[in-house]
């Protein structure tokens, strides 16, 4: 998100006036490539193997063509794990979701999967508990003939939350406040503007895989950034209509 929000004040604003803005940039882009790869080859169940690409192989069923490994492997087994990796997580969410779309988990959850921080610590009120739910999904999955804890994409937990009529409306809600956000950081927004733009661009983005609320950085940095902005802009009509109501009458306005 900082590195998206970075880009963006710099092609808005333009060189002059970013002081800082390209160390920034460069510095949080290399940060998160080297903390992105060194988890994926870090994770990894040596029960099964200590080559991570096997590891996905016995849990996904798939076998990569030699070709492909012996071009990444030239790079280093981190590099094949990587990309390993990262084609499996691209590609594997449409067909669980396609799997999850047989059973009938739908509006069981009321938004403890897309927001189970917030229901973690409401759960001696309501009663819902976030892990017995999502072990209920992962068996479910698991009766279906595939992999139950994989990314099953942002909107299968949508509707696991609000059935699907509710999901297709928070969908639209979504869509409708990724267009605002986006209108003002191009009508020349702050960097609070820029922040929720580029949270809301997140989430058209990891769509495929999971709901960026299920992250509590992004999460916390959301509602952060959207209680700024709306008490920001409830400031300014106040001052303005506090202004407009002291302005001393002109000779036109008696005429």
């Amino acid at each position: 998100v900082t590195a998206f929000c970075q880009i963006m004040n710099r092609i808005r604003y333009g060189k002059g006036q970013m002081a800082g803005g390209n160390s920034i940039f460069v510095a949080v882009a290399i940060i998160t490539i080297t903390y992105m790869g060194v988890i994926a080859v870090a994770r990894n169940d040596n029960q099964i193997s200590v080559i991570k690409s096997e590891v996905l192989a016995s849990y996904f069923h798939f076998h990569t063509p030699m070709i492909f490994d012996w071009i990444t492997n030239t790079f280093g087994a981190g590099v094949n794990s990587a990309l390993v990796e990262g084609l499996v997580y691209l590609s594997s969410p449409i067909v669980l979701f396609d799997k999850f779309l047989d059973t009938n988990l739908g509006g069981i959850s009321l938004g403890s999967m897309d927001f189970p921080f917030f229901f973690r610590q409401i759960q001696p009120l309501t009663g819902i508990n976030v892990l017995d739910l999502y072990s209920t999904k992962v068996s479910t999955m698991q009766s279906q003939g595939i992999i139950g804890v994989g990314w099953t994409t942002a909107p299968s937990s949508l509707i696991m939350d609000f059935g699907y009529f509710g999901a297709a409306i928070a969908l639209i809600l979504q869509g409708a406040y990724s267009a605002f956000t986006w209108r003002r950081v191009t009508a020349g927004g702050d960097f609070q503007d820029t922040v929720l733009a580029i949270i809301m661009l997140d989430a058209a983005v990891y769509m495929p895989l999971f709901p960026v609320s299920t992250d509590n950085n992004v999460l916390f940095l959301f509602i952060f950034c959207f209680i700024f902005r709306a008490s920001s802009g409830m400031r300014r009509k106040m001052t303005h209509g506090h202004d407009s109501s002291l302005r001393l009458p002109r000779a036109t306005d008696a005429a």
